[in-house]
């Protein structure tokens, strides 16, 4: 029989004494892909283990949200100012404030409420009564909201949670903004930041943009003209500036009680100093609300108040950006 022979620093191998070490070889070969094929089954097993609980949970997690109520008063469709995008804007009830100037009367109270509407008619006018909030769950306010997808989709839109003060209803808010999340929409809180510092941190990982009212720097003003002081809307603002949160800063220009030069100033080096603006919104006062008052049976604390004039809005905005803020007039996009 031929025997071949290889040599190598003086040693001598033939064909025949190879052969051992060749089926050793196939012996860790194929043990080796038997390890791989049953670690890879294994591990298998675990994902879809892991993805099956997970599903479980989800939807555990979606009927508890689901479930979850809250209070509403108002939802506004094809907004444009409250957010980037075509919006739709849910206006909640209940706000620990009571503002001077407050557009929302009717969010104040958590209760619902009944107001008297006045309509004319054949030269006649004709009183009605309307009821202002309603509770709903959670899955039928998504549903309210995902009417407009389309078009939030199509102008990178979203829905913006306003009231009211929305953080008065935390558990519904979040229950809410984690469902909005779920469907891969864009979510904006427009807020006063009053409130406990939890409330805010609950919502803090669901919300995409903050429309956070800066109103009064001086706590003792902020008391006199909004109710409470202001220590808790600082802490929170910058409890978001650590967060890092994309955020407009809304300052409602109100003649007389807002718009003095040590407020104004007072705001900027804040904000300067927390670098948290990614603009500022400076809302002119008007007096929109008076016949919200009025369908209330109240009166309207600000109705001796005269909107600022276009040229003041421009100084205030220069001021502003003075601060290397951006800043514009009426919020609008």
């Amino acid at each position: 029989m031929l025997a071949l022979r290889y040599s190598h620093s003086n040693i001598e191998t033939t064909a025949f004494q190879l052969a051992p070490i060749r089926i050793y070889s196939l012996r860790i070969k194929y043990f080796h892909s038997f390890f791989h094929i049953s670690f890879s089954f294994c591990l298998f097993l675990s994902l879809r283990r892991y993805l099956f609980s997970q599903l479980v949970c989800t939807e555990t997690m979606q009927k508890d949200l689901k479930d979850i109520t809250g209070v509403i008063f108002d939802i506004k469709r094809y907004t444009l100012h409250d957010g980037p995008g075509i919006r739709t804007t849910v206006f909640m009830k209940g706000c620990p404030m009571r503002c001077t100037w407050c557009q929302n009367p009717e969010s104040c109270r958590m209760l619902s409420e009944t107001v008297t509407n006045e309509l004319p008619l054949d030269g006649a006018v004709y009183e009605t009564e309307e009821v202002i909030g309603r509770r709903l769950a959670a899955k039928d306010l998504l549903q309210e909201i995902l009417r407009d997808s389309l078009f939030m989709e199509q102008s990178n839109g979203g829905v913006t949670f306003s009231g009211g003060e929305p953080l008065v209803q935390s558990v519904f808010l979040t229950a809410i903004l984690r469902l909005c999340k779920m469907q891969l929409i864009h979510t904006a809180i427009d807020t006063t930041g009053y409130g406990p510092a939890g409330n805010l941190e609950a919502v803090l990982p669901y919300t995409d943009l903050f429309l956070y009212d800066l109103k009064l720097i001086d706590t003792n003003e902020h008391r006199q003209y909004t109710g409470v002081g202001n220590e808790s809307v600082i802490e929170n603002l910058k409890l978001i500036a650590r967060a890092g949160k994309f955020t407009y800063i809304r300052v409602p220009i109100v003649p007389g009680i807002t718009d003095t030069e040590k407020n104004l100033h007072g705001i900027a080096e804040l904000l300067a100093q927390l670098h948290v603006a990614a603009r500022v919104d400076l809302l002119p006062f008007h007096k929109a609300a008076e016949k919200k008052y009025k369908r209330l049976h109240q009166e309207f604390p600000a109705a001796h108040i005269e909107p600022p004039t276009h040229e003041r809005m421009e100084e205030i905005k220069s001021l502003f950006e003075s601060y290397h803020l951006p800043a514009i007039i009426g919020g609008v996009q």
